[in-house]
């Protein structure tokens, strides 16, 4: 099994190393951190770097100026790259994670073996799923704010959506 970790980079070169060796500490070749970067300034240099110590851990989309759009898109590019079976999105480059990603994915995956159908764990800026299942419901939609809720929303109408809440972690 795969666990990939989607991230969305835009413009956080003050914050990104630090944030990536957060995740990246935690994690083993049963993981990828797809990146996407939609920067102007550094940031593609710093993971450049850190990809020469985590060659088979990241995985950098880095896109065009003509590619960028919104943050609705970026999330969508980052799971469409993906290759693992399960997504985890929201982690953002300003933010650092103490050292409970794998706590989090363990307990999704028991709580998958009693729910029976596919949903969204929302957890505190932390959410994971099938990749094929976020594909399948449109995943985000094309806005610059509030796409996480929209996809929350659709997903609570078709009791697919199931918040959880945990003690804070990053």
């Amino acid at each position: 099994m795969k666990i990939s970790i989607c991230i969305v980079n835009k413009n956080s070169e003050a914050t990104i190393e630090k944030s990536l060796r957060s995740v990246l500490s935690q994690i083993d070749e049963s993981y990828e951190v797809v990146i996407v970067d939609e920067s102007s300034d550094k940031s593609r240099e710093i993971i450049n770097g850190l990809m020469k110590e985590y060659p088979k851990l990241i995985i950098p989309i880095y896109l065009a100026k003509e590619e960028m759009g919104n943050i609705g898109q970026a999330r969508n590019r980052s799971i469409t790259e993906a290759s693992g079976e399960y997504c985890i999105m929201h982690i953002d480059c300003d933010d650092i994670w103490e050292p409970h990603i794998k706590d989090f994915v363990a307990v999704f995956l028991q709580i998958e073996k009693l729910f029976g159908k596919d949903f969204l764990l929302a957890g505190q800026q932390i959410n994971m799923a099938r990749r094929d299942f976020l594909l399948s419901v449109g995943s985000y939609q094309p806005i610059e704010h509030g796409e996480d809720r929209d996809l929350w929303m659709r997903l609570a109408k078709r009791n697919q959506y199931m918040p959880i809440d945990h003690v804070v972690f990053f």
